[in-house]
């Protein structure tokens, strides 16, 4: 079974590296046809998140960095939120990045206090346009 075939079936994307070292060589070692196979997988270990729950994660991430930015940097929540960029960007949209406002613009100060995530915006490829923004505010 092939990797469009198994996410067909199942009704959601696995990653490259859970079908190639789990999913295929649990298939070749088991004697269940496909719909077998797919309706005794866990779905909570190999299905990635949705574009709904990938932009859901984001806000949740960038209000808690918004919330704390005066206080302490959690640089394992910006990673966190760095990451789950990458993923949109390799899975849903690669031309697309994080703007980001400052707490004194806020104000009418600009340039004091911290910066904090403020929108996901996605970009025309060819002329670099914004198509949509996603806000975290």
């Amino acid at each position: 079974m092939m990797k469009h075939e198994f996410e067909k079936l199942a009704g959601y994307e696995v990653s490259d590296d859970d079908y190639s070292k789990i999913l295929e060589p649990m298939y070749m070692a088991v004697h269940l046809n496909k719909q077998e196979f797919v309706r005794v997988i866990d779905r909570k270990r190999f299905a990635l998140m949705t574009k709904s729950e990938v932009l859901s994660e984001m806000k949740t991430i960038a209000i808690y960095l918004h919330s704390t930015c005066e206080h302490f940097a959690d640089s394992d929540a910006r990673r966190k939120l760095d990451s789950l960029l990458t993923e949109y960007k390799r899975r849903f949209w690669d031309n697309c990045y994080i703007a980001t406002r400052q707490t004194g613009d806020d104000y009418g100060c600009p340039g004091r206090g911290c910066s904090y995530p403020s929108a996901l915006v996605v970009l025309n490829s060819q002329s670099n346009a914004v198509i949509y923004t996603v806000s975290f505010e």
